[in-house]
């Protein structure tokens, strides 16, 4: 049975008991200990959102960060506090809360992980501006500014570094590398105010680079700059014809430089930067041709000769395997939905191989009268080739592997 506090939702008990708290959390970020987590799901507790449901051992804690909903007109710092902590499975209560005050009133920008897997949070000034002398605090002496923190799973935060970005209005990410977090922004620079999570058209892309609490890089690149590095399939030049930006994944290359993947309606945007916060290489990528698709997802495989890159995407009519049953539990019926029978993942994909000390992009291919088959279907040959399962969705509707060198 699933119960939904007035606090915090989508936790699963054995008993119909609440959850009683003085406060009304807006969580931003959580997760907790490795094995502790029933499904590998870390987002849980992602805000009072009903469907965001995530699954944990209940004998276990999960550390959160976040803001209190309440609204407190006799507490002027209310919105500009951010609350750390854990909620403790056996107890079922609030553990080890701290607060973090900041100088702005605020909202979530974007959450990730840092280089070691602690969580982390981006959070800028909030969207919903109440009064003039509220709104000039949030932007005094003309500075757009952004916070970034990171706290483990015994809910510590471990850093707190405020820093000034060209615009609050932007697609943020974060990407957690060994010793140092980059928060990575594709912004409209022509902004001035409060957060926004709609580019419109991005006049810049932004990294920052924190590391050991502080901001040690920031570099900004224009469109026209990203521009002149942009290069599609077979070496020409590509095109950057983008608004808003998804980040979908991120890796290093091997070389020491890391690749960020993007996506939007018109199909991918792969940056590639250094430990310096530099973009050194951008890659522009279509959709498969000739279908009427959703994305669905990024592959990625190093050969050591380059990195394979398998676009996927999906037509309604494909749809996974599901099976449902019905129990009796205590005298009442409750039905369980499983994922647990997938009769085969199937897709649509573009491929492409990306050069990263080249700067290159192969030549596309796309695979659209067969379906790729698999959740993970890359596989590498002897000679660095990529192998990929496919069935043939015509006549016989055949199995067999497609070599790509």
């Amino acid at each position: 049975m699933i119960i939904y506090t007035p606090v915090l939702r989508g936790f699963r008990f054995t008993s119909s008991s609440s959850v009683d708290s003085d406060m009304r959390l807006n969580i931003f970020a959580a997760h907790t200990d490795p094995g502790a987590d029933i499904q590998k799901n870390y987002n849980i507790l992602e805000g009072l959102v009903p469907n965001t449901i995530g699954y944990y051992d209940m004998g276990s804690a999960v550390s959160f960060l976040g803001k209190d909903a309440r609204f407190d007109k006799n507490s002027p710092n209310a919105q500009n506090v951010l609350i750390s902590g854990r909620f403790d499975g056996k107890s079922k209560s609030f553990v080890d809360t701290k607060e973090h005050v900041l100088e702005y009133n605020l909202t979530k920008a974007a959450d990730g992980f840092d280089g070691k897997g602690n969580r982390a949070v981006l959070v800028s000034t909030l969207n919903a501006p109440t009064t003039i002398a509220a709104h000039k605090k949030w932007n005094a002496g003309g500075k757009q500014l952004m916070t970034y923190l990171s706290f483990d799973s015994k809910g510590n935060v471990l850093e707190n570094v405020t820093f000034e970005s060209a615009s609050v209005k932007g697609n943020f990410g974060i990407y957690g590398a060994k010793d140092a977090t980059y928060i990575l922004g594709s912004i409209n620079g022509n902004h001035d105010g409060y957060y926004m999570s709609v580019v419109g058209k991005p006049t810049l892309f932004q990294i920052t680079k924190i590391q050991n609490n502080q901001v040690t890089a920031q570099t900004k690149m224009t469109i026209d700059e990203l521009q002149a590095l942009a290069v599609t399939s077979g070496g020409k030049k590509g095109k950057l014809d983008y608004g808003d930006l998804a980040y979908w994944k991120y890796e290093e290359t091997g070389t020491g430089d890391h690749l960020i993947y993007t996506q939007h309606p018109g199909g991918m945007v792969v940056f590639q930067f250094g430990t310096d916060a530099r973009i050194n290489g951008v890659y522009s990528i279509g959709r498969v041709d000739g279908k009427e698709l959703f994305q669905s997802g990024i592959s990625t495989l190093n050969s050591g000769k380059g990195i394979w890159l398998l676009l996927t995407e999906q037509s309604g009519a494909i749809a996974l395997g599901l099976k449902m049953s019905m129990g009796r539990y205590s005298g009442s019926y409750q039905r369980d939905v499983n994922f647990s029978r997938v009769d085969e993942v199937m897709n649509f994909g573009k491929i492409v191989k990306l050069d990263p000390v080249g700067h290159t992009l192969s030549e596309f291919i796309d695979i659209n009268e067969e379906v790729i088959l698999g959740a993970d279907p890359m596989f590498l040959g002897a000679k660095g080739e990529l192998m990929l399962p496919i069935r043939d969705m015509r006549g016989k509707k055949n199995y067999s592997v497609v070599v790509i060198n």
